[in-house]
């Protein structure tokens, strides 16, 4: 028997994805050039490397190929997470163009993508300009929406889903792990959002149940059920789960990737100086922060340009709140 996947052991699990193909409830990756499947618990597996494309083509073979998903002669819808315009929060450009050739592969009649990509987004895929073929087939939905009453909702009775999650022959989930401002982890289920207008059922996740606060997030507990109810709805034929871009800084001294941080300056609490060095390295003002890790021992040895050779105690924080954005020009990029 297989054991189920709860959220833990699926976290756990997928802690090193680069693409991975969900249906019924499991995870699956599987073997091409480029990317390397990875143990996991049963019911989950991982395509792990540097390329989203090969690895979105990896899980989809895993899983029996894409034609046991997308019928010949098929319509598709795709909900695929291109809403923003910064990296490391939407899709990569290569597991989209992935799922693009393997539905015309596959040969569905019309593909729908739900949202448009912002500009510039295809230019990140170095193979997007000898695919343009493919990426013009797919439509752009016109954001016609029905309302749709939701008789297992506890929390949402009621959305405005778009037309083509409703009607295609097959709809594909395209979304990415993601740490989230408000609700600090985000993986499949949330992109089910996509579908849905922001007023005003988006607006009724975030408030509906405190509609007088200046908070977005008010209330997560109600965003969480609003967010398994409209699941209910349609769940889709397949998933494509990207987790292959984290937000990163380089240093000007060293040209190492690395978090934001630094040194503790006189007087200061390791709060203060967690505000003062996010703000100086990304333009970011920490609102909210709780202590997460502590890290000791010859791993935290550091020696810098100068010579001078340090061994640190380390203190690491996750971020709940902030405000701003990064600022071009600063020692910060995405990879």
């Amino acid at each position: 028997m297989t054991k189920r996947v709860t959220r833990r052991r699926f976290i756990k699990g997928s802690a090193a994805v680069g693409a991975a193909a969900t249906f019924g409830g499991g995870l699956f990756g599987g073997g091409v050039t480029g990317a390397e499947i990875v143990e996991a618990p049963a019911g989950l597996a991982v395509a792990t490397g540097l390329d989203g494309w090969a690895n979105t083509m990896a899980a989809v073979e895993a899983v029996g190929g894409i034609a046991g998903f997308v019928p010949a002669g098929s319509t598709v819808a795709i909900n695929a997470n291109t809403a923003f315009k910064h990296r490391g929060s939407i899709v990569a450009p290569g597991v989209l163009l992935a799922v693009l050739e393997l539905c015309a592969e596959a040969g569905a009649s019309d593909v729908w993508l739900l949202k448009e990509a912002k500009e510039g987004f295809w230019k990140r895929c170095d193979r997007a300009e000898k695919q343009k073929t493919v990426i013009d087939a797919a439509r752009v939905s016109e954001r016609d929406y029905e309302v749709v009453k939701i008789d297992r909702g506890l929390a949402l009775k009621e959305a405005h889903v778009d037309r083509h999650w409703l009607t295609a022959d097959v709809v594909l989930n395209v979304t990415l792990a993601k740490h989230h401002k408000g609700c600090d982890y985000t993986g499949a289920l949330k992109n089910t959002m996509g579908t849905c207008p922001h007023d005003p059922t988006c607006r009724f996740f975030h408030v509906g149940s405190k509609p007088d606060s200046e908070d977005w997030y008010p209330d997560m507990a109600h965003m969480s059920q609003c967010i398994a109810d409209l699941n209910t709805v349609r769940k889709p034929d397949l998933t494509i789960l990207d987790a292959g871009e984290i937000l990163l800084q380089r240093r000007t001294d060293t040209d190492m990737w690395g978090l934001p941080g630094g040194s503790v300056e006189l007087d200061e609490t390791a709060f203060e100086a967690l505000k003062r060095e996010v703000a100086e390295e990304t333009s970011l003002a920490v609102l909210e922060a709780e202590p997460m890790a502590l890290y000791c021992g010859p791993d935290q040895k550091f020696v810098f340009p100068n010579g001078d050779c340090v061994q640190c105690f380390a203190v690491a924080f996750i971020v709940r709140r902030w405000e701003g954005t990064g600022t071009r020009g600063l020692p910060m990029r995405v990879t």
